[in-house]
């Protein structure tokens, strides 16, 4: 995605670059990718509470799972565990 300066069109199966594009077309477009954009984080938010609603359970019944080997997930725990011990701090 990070190079291609064009908008693939499923209709004709072609990649349209955006200098071809009228402004009318360059707005059709716009619109179309908030849209997706915005269904995709609402599809974030959904797992996320998954993952939330996984987490709480295994620490009430004291399980250890493992997350999949990817840096996000390191990161995102390493920031989770931070965060968690900011609130005991605040908290005592």
């Amino acid at each position: 995605m990070g190079e291609i300066k064009a908008w693939y069109d499923k209709k004709t199966n072609n990649y349209i670059p955006y200098s071809e594009m009228s402004k009318e077309q360059l707005q059709k477009c716009l619109h179309i990718a908030q849209k997706r954009e915005i269904q995709l984080i609402n599809k974030t938010h959904v797992f996320t509470k998954l993952i939330e609603d996984i987490d709480e359970e295994c620490a009430n019944r004291k399980i250890a799972i493992e997350d999949i080997p990817e840096e996000y997930y390191k990161n995102t725990r390493a920031f989770q565990a931070k965060c968690k011990s900011k609130e005991k701090v605040s908290v005592e």
